[in-house]
């Protein structure tokens, strides 16, 4: 009786063990995973910065060269005005 007792009680631990674990394996898949989320979230808002700061150099060179012409014109409208009174 003691000896079945014993199996029975060891058997018993080491169900509970393994349970334990298979649950510990389950909590950092768990983390790992919610880890992996971060990252991911933390790529995708890198990627719209850098998206986001092409298009603002992109427009920031293209109001560049549309000042660029204005100041050209008005130069040119200047030079005009200088050859019609001379």
């Amino acid at each position: 009786m003691y000896r079945s007792t014993r199996e029975t009680a060891e058997n018993k631990a080491e169900e509970l063990r393994r349970e334990a674990q298979r649950k510990g394996e389950d909590v950092k898949e768990g983390w790992f995973n919610w880890l992996g989320y971060g990252k991911s979230k933390v790529s995708d808002a890198e990627q719209a910065a850098r998206e986001r700061r092409y298009q603002l150099e992109s427009d920031a060179d293209r109001l560049k060269r549309e000042a660029a012409k204005g100041v050209a014109n008005a130069a040119e409208d200047v030079r005009v005005r200088a050859e019609k009174h001379t």
